[in-house]
């Protein structure tokens, strides 16, 4: 699976590259510090470095400083 994320005021999805387990952890830190942030992910299925499907539901998250 290929997941993407955007964070609070990003217009644009980062690719966090393919992903062959059920478990992704993002570990990079608020934008700006002491904030809570919303996050929102999305992941598509992969075959052969090409991105095949539907991109998933986006799932949001608010992440605590």
């Amino acid at each position: 699976m290929l997941v993407q994320s955007k964070r609070d005021g990003e217009t644009a999805w980062t690719d966090h590259g393919v992903k062959t387990d059920n478990a992704f952890v993002d570990t990079r830190l608020p934008l700006e510090a002491n904030k809570p942030e919303l996050r929102r992910y999305r992941q598509i299925y992969v075959k052969k470095d090409e991105p095949v499907g539907l991109w998933s539901d986006v799932v949001s998250v608010t992440v605590q400083p």
